[in-house]
């Protein structure tokens, strides 16, 4: 029993083994501590414990439960190859050096719960044999969980990761739960193979510069809810049970490669930008579920960015396509606005019409002002022969009273095609919730 007790200078215990209970309840360690390959075969005690200098419990072995609550470490704290065969309770502990946890086995439950780590924190490798619970815990700097495996579930809830996390070749076997967590530098989730259920609802990382899924496997149902990420990158990721990316806000994401075995739901899922391909993924998920009015969101999305692919050359040569996008973006929206279909058939109309009247050899009006009953007369008689001029199957001797020269039946003919082609468009932009 070393409850209370000050250790001014450093402390060696090296290898020591400890029969029964030890209790290092409110101890201060005011050097270095050295408790590298020590024993504890029952319940151990280090509740509020202040560590000053480094602490070292390197290839120890804790068999009973082990109680790190309220602890204070005040520079670096090494538990590389630490074995924990029971319950582990670091609770509102704080690590203010590096805590380094590489190699570590944690048999039964690891309470992490609102620990705070204000160095890097390295739990590389690790194998979590029972629950592991990090919620509302904060890593100020860098975290690494590279390589490790959560065996059974995995409680991220509310957790902040101020530095760069790195979460690469994780193994989740059992539920993980990432709920409210926030992420403010770059992360990574390469190749993790998720084969429980898993929850990043309501994650936020606005100003990330990259959280990155690339190679990951979900094997169960990954939920979105409501997230508000930066940019992400799911390429190549793969989705085996349903995903959910409902009411999420995806400022820039990558889905390219990415296969949703059964379907992703994309319902009030904004995604500000993105490359074609992701956006034709999106559109294709919508479609599985008959979600046809979000569906043609991602359409139109997908529309637009082609056309700026083709403007900034990247498929040099395709004058077509140029031409029949632009068209299709001007006469309708990609098909979502029936209203720039009847703009753009009255526009056309009066692009041709003008020139056509003015090819007349006898016009029904002399220029200059006559008075205002003139006016309103010519006016009158424009706007009849306007409408006339409007039905693309008027007559092949439209106005022949005033002699149209050769060019206006030029005029008439390529007229009749653009207005023709604008009420398709009005058309096609009427039905666009029943052509899908």
């Amino acid at each position: 029993n070393f409850t209370g007790a000050i250790f001014e200078k450093d402390a060696d215990f090296h290898q020591v083994k400890f029969l029964d209970k030890a209790n290092f309840s409110n101890a201060r360690f005011n050097g270095n501590a050295n408790f590298s390959r020590v024993q504890f075969p029952k319940n151990t005690s280090f509740h509020s414990t202040q560590f000053l200098g480094d602490t070292t419990f390197d290839w120890a072995k804790f068999t009973g439960r082990v109680d790190f609550m309220n602890t204070h470490f005040g520079k670096d704290a090494n538990f590389f190859e630490t074995q924990f065969e029971w319950y582990s309770d670091f609770r509102n502990s704080k690590f203010h050096g590096v805590a380094y946890f590489e190699s570590a086995k944690f048999s039964g439950l690891a309470n992490f719960i609102k620990a705070k780590f204000n160095n890097d924190s390295i739990f590389r490798a690790v194998t979590f044999s029972g629950d592991a619970d990090y919620s509302e815990a904060q890593f100020l700097n860098n975290s690494v969980f590279f390589g490790t495996k959560f065996s059974s579930s995995a409680k991220f809830f509310r957790c902040i990761f101020s530095g760069e996390a790195d979460l690469s070749w994780t193994q989740f076997k059992g539920e993980t739960d990432f709920t409210e967590a926030e992420f403010k530098a770059d992360t990574k989730f390469i190749n993790v193979l998720v084969s429980g259920n898993i929850f990043f609802n309501s994650v936020i990382s606005e100003n990330v510069q990259l959280i990155d899924f690339y190679l990951s496997k979900f094997h169960k149902n990954c939920e979105f809810i409501n997230v508000k990420l930066g940019k992400t990158s799911f390429r190549s990721v793969q989705f085996e049970q349903p995903a959910n990316f409902s009411g999420s806000n995806l400022a820039e994401t990558d889905f390219v490669g990415a296969v949703f075995k059964e379907f992703g739901l994309f319902n009030n899922c904004s995604i500000q930008v993105a490359n074609r391909e992701t956006f034709r993924i999106v559109k294709h998920e919508l479609l599985k579920l008959n979600n046809k009015i979000e569906a043609l969101i991602y359409h139109k999305k997908e529309m637009e960015v082609y056309w700026n692919e083709i403007r900034q050359g990247k498929w040099n040569g395709k004058i077509t396509e140029k031409f029949i996008l632009f068209m299709n973006c001007i006469s309708n929206g990609y098909g979502l606005k029936w209203w720039r279909g009847v703009k753009f058939t009255i526009i056309v109309a009066l692009l041709f019409f003008i020139p056509y009247v003015l090819c007349l050899k006898n016009p029904y009006f002399e220029w200059g002002w006559e008075g205002l009953p003139e006016f309103w007369s010519v006016s009158g008689q424009s706007i009849k022969y306007f409408v006339e001029f409007l039905y693309a199957a008027h007559s092949f001797n439209y106005m022949e009273q005033y002699e149209p020269r050769g060019f206006a039946y030029i005029l008439d003919m390529v007229g009749r095609v653009f207005i023709a082609y604008g009420y398709y468009q009005t058309i096609q932009a009427f039905r666009k919730y029943g052509r899908w």
